[in-house]
């Protein structure tokens, strides 16, 4: 590849797939325990400490290099 492509390693379908049952495992995962410490000490402690995850995620996911095997 050349030009702005240049140095770009891109997913095959199944990595990407994994990548995303992945995603989808966790996030049900964490709702369920979440939930249950929503119902058990109220939404506003259940809450707040999760509201800074997603944002690490996306910075997180920014820094991540992808490699070919």
């Amino acid at each position: 590849m050349t030009g702005l492509n240049e140095g770009w390693t891109y997913l095959t379908d199944a990595q990407a797939t994994w990548a995303y049952a992945l995603c989808g495992f966790i996030f049900a995962l964490v709702m369920i325990l979440g939930g249950r410490l929503q119902d058990r000490y109220g939404p506003k402690l259940g809450a707040n400490p999760r509201r800074p995850v997603p944002g690490r995620g996306c910075i997180l996911a920014g820094l991540m290099k992808v490699t070919s095997a």
